[in-house]
């Protein structure tokens, strides 16, 4: 291999950071904030949350938080996760993630605070078309982090760092 193809293989093999223009920033707060506040709103339906919603909850059960503060939990979460990664698998902590994990959370939050305060007719009718509400909201939200590319949030990267270690483990 003479040294223009090697010196082209290794730049390929590093990681460039790539910082996100203001749009793709801003963009990312908005789709954030989306995904908080569905969460937020399918937290106040009480009818059930996804798996990492409910990871959330019995963390939030534990600590013996109230119901608005589920984005508390998930800071608590995040942090974690991130510390772990960022010693396990260092290269898929991005800056969307930190903007993801500052945002979602106090989005959660308001999301459930906001039904507490509007405080809807209690029925199964209305939990329904919130939990709708807020479902619909959250991918919204989950369509624009995906679309930007710039990152995604640390159950993902934890997903996929723990599998890619692995398998580069194996080869």
């Amino acid at each position: 291999m003479n040294k223009t193809t090697e010196n082209a293989t290794n730049d390929k093999k590093r990681i460039r950071f790539r910082f996100p223009s203001i749009k793709d920033i801003l963009l990312a707060i908005l789709a954030a904030v989306l995904c908080g506040m569905g969460v937020g709103f399918v937290n106040y339906s009480s009818l059930g949350m996804d798996a990492i919603g409910i990871l959330y909850d019995g963390i939030r059960n534990v600590l013996h938080l109230s119901p608005a503060q589920i984005g508390y939990a998930s800071y608590i979460v995040c942090f974690v996760l991130s510390v772990f990664l960022w010693f396990a698998a260092r290269k898929y902590v991005s800056f969307g993630s930190l903007i993801y994990i500052v945002f979602y959370g106090m989005s959660a939050n308001l999301g459930t605070s906001l039904w507490e305060y509007i405080n809807p007719k209690e029925g199964i009718v209305t939990a329904i078309l919130i939990a709708l509400l807020g479902l619909l909201i959250l991918y919204s939200g989950l369509a624009i982090f995906i679309t930007i590319n710039i990152g995604v949030d640390v159950f993902t990267e934890s997903f996929f760092g723990y599998v890619i270690l692995q398998a580069e483990q194996c080869l």
